[in-house]
């Protein structure tokens, strides 16, 4: 459902439980006013938008993936179903044979595309069984008809028992509705909690933005929780409150917004003919790990209905989406998860070895720990076995490690070389979660090339965080790594990282896994 910030600080709030927030200029100016000040620390924002960023933002789930199991748990169900119905009946005069798996092979299929094909799968049928009941039990009937038709006409009547078939015809559809009882009522409660939402900001004011929220707002099962208006302009096209919702900001007041809070959804409202306004907004917001669309609910040019996806029944044209999400970061975190554990327990005879000289050579601990930028630029604790003399240490990297650094030890110089150094990562990996096996490689915030920071010498560079850092990388296999003493290694470092966020695919991150050890041996730039 569609949400709205709340004067009492909370977020967002569900249209279909509680009143919408209800505020005129001079009120949403006053609350502005009276609003805590963000962090001094960080790039102003307005008061409220530092307010609904500040509050604490639980975890959601993705709406593909709830739909993803529904699916895997009727093909599950169906089979499993006519495998007790053989039991129940069949098994203690008769063995099962590849007839009967063949045919709760096709049943189990044959469900899955009618569900799809009937709209079973969608979140709202999900969500309220008895909205969905009727087709539900049509499209079973009729899969079952279709299977009695392809029994008699390739006359295997005799193969099968009527009976089981009976039985398999109930059970089925009682196990598949209690299925969908007890999943909408998970989903029901679920979105209560707020964990179904899609934190959604809208970018532009006026009419359009204004017909665009009331229209949402109609809407009843869109999923969004609306947490502000933005708009870079400050005339009479763009008033203080639209639709009832105080503007927070401009867009480069976005960008800051959506570092601080989760962001999953930016919708624009600009008409199709504002193409160059529109660039310069994208070439702002592109770097964020959200999706953005573009409205087209007032638009007078009519796309083909299959040009449009659409939130509710609002079409919208898909700007950008977020890199590597829904069942490709289920995919990416059970491939972390196995592989991370696997080298884990390969690697820690290599890593006891490496904890006793580093001890046996100099005074201090054996890890370094340091602060860097990882995913929408949150910061992130990244663990390395120490490889300096600990009190020439550099938390911040202020001054990378050149060749023969006097502050590298005997043994920092061998481990760095080898990126012996960089396996205690792999506690991030499997017990913190804060990095991939695969990503682009977390940068340390003061870090520099040719004396400049590195976004200051690469358009865009922030972009490489919209995915989670990693150990390694395509720029570390392709022999960008180490030292950045030019502005062209931390260019190409960031080229190769956009190219690998573009192209990511779970055989990619394979092949780059695998390339790993291999690329060590070309270290040119590791000192």
């Amino acid at each position: 459902m569609l949400r709205a910030a709340q004067v009492s600080g909370e977020a967002c709030m569900n249209f279909g439980v509680h009143d919408m927030m209800k505020l005129d200029a001079s009120a949403a100016t006053a609350l502005i006013e009276t609003a805590p000040q963000g962090p001094a620390s960080s790039p102003r924002l307005n008061p409220l938008a530092e307010r609904i960023a500040a509050l604490p933002v639980k975890p959601t789930y993705s709406l593909l993936v709830v739909e993803g199991l529904a699916r895997l748990s009727d093909l599950v169900l169906v089979g499993a179903s006519g495998l007790v119905a053989f039991h129940l009946y069949l098994s203690d005069h008769k063995a099962f044979d590849s007839a009967y798996g063949l045919i709760m092979g096709v049943v189990a299929l044959a469900t899955f595309l009618g569900f799809q094909t009937a709209g079973l799968y969608h979140i709202s049928a999900l969500r309220s069984f008895g909205h969905a009941a009727s087709r539900l039990l049509a499209t079973w009937g009729l899969v079952f008809l279709i299977a009695l038709a392809g029994i008699f006409f390739l006359k295997s009547a005799d193969a099968f028992s009527r009976v089981f078939l009976a039985i398999w015809f109930s059970l089925g559809i009682t196990v598949i509705s209690v299925e969908r009882l007890v999943m909408g009522s998970v989903i029901r409660w679920l979105t209560r909690k707020g964990r179904l939402d899609r934190r959604t900001a809208i970018v532009g004011g006026g009419e359009p933005a204004e017909s665009l929220i009331k229209q949402l707002q109609r809407e009843p099962n869109t999923g969004l929780r609306l947490c502000g208006v933005f708009d870079d302009r400050a005339d009479n096209r763009s008033p203080d409150v639209v639709a009832n919702y105080p503007k927070l900001g401009t867009v480069d007041d976005l960008v800051e917004f959506a570092r601080r809070t989760r962001l999953d959804l930016v919708i624009f409202t600009l008409p199709v003919t504002a193409e160059q306004r529109l660039l310069q907004m994208l070439r702002k917001l592109w770097v964020l790990p959200i999706d953005i669309r573009l409205s087209a609910h007032m638009a007078k040019l009519r796309l083909r209905p299959r040009a449009y996806s659409y939130i509710g029944s609002v079409p919208v044209l898909d700007l950008f989406d977020k890199p590597i999400a829904d069942w490709d970061l289920v995919l990416k975190w059970i491939f972390d998860k196995v592989c991370g554990w696997l080298l884990l327990i390969g690697l820690s005879p290599l890593m006891l070895l490496t904890a006793l000289a580093i001890k046996l050579d100099t005074k201090g601990p054996v890890l370094f720990r340091q602060r860097r930028f990882g995913f929408n630029n949150e910061l992130v604790e990244v663990l390395k076995f120490r490889s300096m003399y600990v009190d020439q240490s550099d938390q911040s990297a202020a001054k990378l490690v050149t060749q023969d650094d006097p502050r590298v030890t005997r043994v920092g110089r061998f481990i760095r070389k080898t990126s012996i150094d960089e396996l205690p990562q792999l506690l991030n990996v499997v017990l913190l979660g804060n990095l991939s096996l695969v990503g682009p490689r977390p940068h340390a915030l003061q870090a520099k090339a040719a004396d400049r920071f590195y976004d200051q010498v690469v358009d865009g560079y922030f972009a490489r965080h919209r995915v989670k850092p990693g150990i390694t990388g395509w720029a570390q296999i392709h022999g960008w790594r180490g030292e950045t003493d030019t502005q062209e290694k931390i260019q190409k470092r960031v080229e190769h990282d956009l190219h690998y966020i573009e192209n990511w695919s779970l055989l990619l991150d394979f092949l780059i896994l695998l390339r790993t050890p291999l690329s060590l041996l070309n270290a040119k730039n590791a000192y």
